[in-house]
């Protein structure tokens, strides 16, 4: 059979259990394929059984070879790689997703506002599908996925997701019932979008569930403040979890201005303050950095876990607290 051209190519063999079912069914529930995707195989792509035209709603028969392809001119063909550019580090690819570990200051895909200069529009000329996704400020591991079954599959299961964070202040371990052994404790606060605002969001109850299970790995206390160094897993992603939740408990994140320091109150402020001034020359982003993630392969089902250390600026703020933390109390500026 003749496949070059071809995007998405599924190759299934079918078992004695699924005998006599309709190939689309067979699809659907083998090889994760949404029945979005089959309607447009069966309208744009091209079904073979056995190297023959098979319809998506006639029966197939045990050991039948299925083949399933579908393109779209957009999406990158089979055996295409993105360029490692702009120095971008590629943990991982083949040809259905690549882990890519994201530097700050870099959009995820093109904003609304038409700024155009992302990490997808960095790595390849087609359409890459971000099944995770980073804020602008945040480093770290994120999965694009180079067609539309592996964004499909990939993003209907819970992906293992891990965080760096430094916070100010000293926390404190605060187990429930629902926090996962090993960790020390659980944010479970609802969020919302804030009203008026497209991109800010708020801790509120009207918000959908949002839990954040956190371990203590580092504390600096100092003169001038604390600052703590978690380990954080989420159990869902709502868009700026980790940083309304630091804030919403009393610690924001070191760096962090939209949902910064001086967003508490007046107490609150003044205790950070001195700390918060003393490291600002240091790091113009939040200290937030994705550094292990989890995954099963969309095709294969293997699972797949990578991790990437904090950038240098992170490690230059834990370095210079190294240094500050060291120094006596009474001549510490």
């Amino acid at each position: 059979m003749q496949i070059s051209g071809m995007n998405m190519i599924l190759r299934w063999i079918v078992t004695e259990q699924d005998h006599g079912r309709r190939a689309v069914d067979v699809l659907c529930e083998r090889t994760g394929m949404s029945r979005l995707l089959a309607k447009r195989v069966r309208l744009y792509g091209l079904l073979t059984v056995n190297d023959k035209f098979h319809r998506m709603i006639d029966p197939v028969q045990a050991g039948d070879i299925m083949i399933a392809t579908y393109t779209t001119d957009a999406e990158m063909p089979f055996g295409e790689r993105c360029a490692p550019s702009h120095d971008i580090d590629i943990l991982f690819e083949d040809d259905w997703f690549l882990v890519a570990n994201k530097p700050p200051h870099l959009l995820t895909h093109p904003s609304y506002t038409g700024e155009v200069e992302s990490l997808i529009t960095y790595l390849s000329k087609y359409n890459l599908h971000p099944v995770s996704r980073l804020d602008r400020q945040t480093s770290g591991l994120i999965v694009l996925a180079k067609n539309g079954h592996a964004h499909y599959v990939i993003g209907k299961e819970k992906m293992l997701k891990h965080y760096l964070a430094l916070s100010f202040g000293s926390w404190s371990p605060s187990p429930s019932s629902s926090t996962p052994p090993s960790w020390d404790g659980t944010i479970d606060l609802p969020i919302g979008r804030l009203p008026g605002s497209i991109v800010e969001r708020m801790v509120t109850e009207s918000g959908k569930r949002a839990v954040t299970h956190y371990k203590i790995e580092k504390q600096w206390s100092c003169k001038k403040g604390t600052v703590s160094r978690l380990l954080i897993q989420l159990e869902t992603g709502r868009t700026h979890q980790i940083r309304l939740h630091c804030l919403a408990t009393g610690h924001p994140l070191v760096g962090e201005s939209l949902y910064g320091w001086d967003k508490l109150s007046t107490k609150q402020q003044e205790n950070i303050r001195p700390l918060a001034e003393h490291l600002s020359p240091l790091i113009d982003r939040q200290a937030l950095h994705a550094t292990r993630l989890g995954l099963h392969h969309p095709i294969s089902g293997e699972h797949l876990e990578f991790n990437a250390p904090p950038p240098e600026d992170f490690v230059k703020i834990e370095t210079h607290l190294d240094a500050l933390c060291q120094i006596p109390s009474d001549v510490k500026d």
